[in-house]
């Protein structure tokens, strides 16, 4: 019965995996959104659960954040883009943190920030990053190429930042060169 005991326990301790380095994940518009060092898979229902069920719980005992309302143009070399995603990210060198904060570039070049589905964005210090697709790719298989270059699809080598200041309409334009 010991023996059957340790085959079980070390079956459950194999279910659990660590994924030492998952790739990044990219949204539709190939904006880098995450990137983690290791991954828990959960693999049985209670995991399931407490993985689903924590983020719940966090958010009832956080105070939502007042939403300030943001939006600008995006242009690279003076031209201004014409599709894209432009995702504002808490600047954790500064001592933010919250909620990532994204919106579509219209065809004007024109983009209106959203937190969740509510419009705005939380005050404070952002990295930005602007993803800005083709949509047409040489052949079937390959992927669609970008209108600017890889950087600004990272955090930390867009070096592009921007304050959105609590009480009041935020206008924030980029220029990308």
């Amino acid at each position: 019965m010991e023996n059957l005991d340790k085959m079980v326990d070390s079956r459950r301790r194999l279910q659990l995996r660590l994924v030492p380095f998952p790739p990044p994940c990219y949204s539709s518009h190939g904006l880098l959104l995450a990137s983690a060092r290791s991954c828990h898979v959960p693999s049985t229902d209670a995991d399931r659960c407490l993985a689903l069920g924590a983020p719940l719980l966090a958010g009832c005992t956080q105070k939502p954040a007042t939403l300030n309302h943001v939006t600008g143009k995006v242009s690279y070399k003076g031209a201004l883009l014409r599709t894209g995603v432009i995702v504002f990210t808490p600047d954790t060198s500064r001592g933010e943190s919250g909620k990532i904060a994204f919106g579509t570039i219209k065809d004007d070049g024109t983009y209106i920030i959203a937190t969740d589905d509510a419009p705005g964005a939380a005050a404070g210090w952002y990295r930005v990053t602007v993803g800005s697709l083709s949509g047409v790719s040489a052949t079937y298989d390959s992927a669609p190429i970008s209108l600017i270059p890889e950087k600004y699809r990272d955090p930390t080598l867009s070096q592009l930042q921007c304050e959105v200041v609590a009480n009041r309409d935020n206008h924030l334009d980029f220029n990308l060169d």
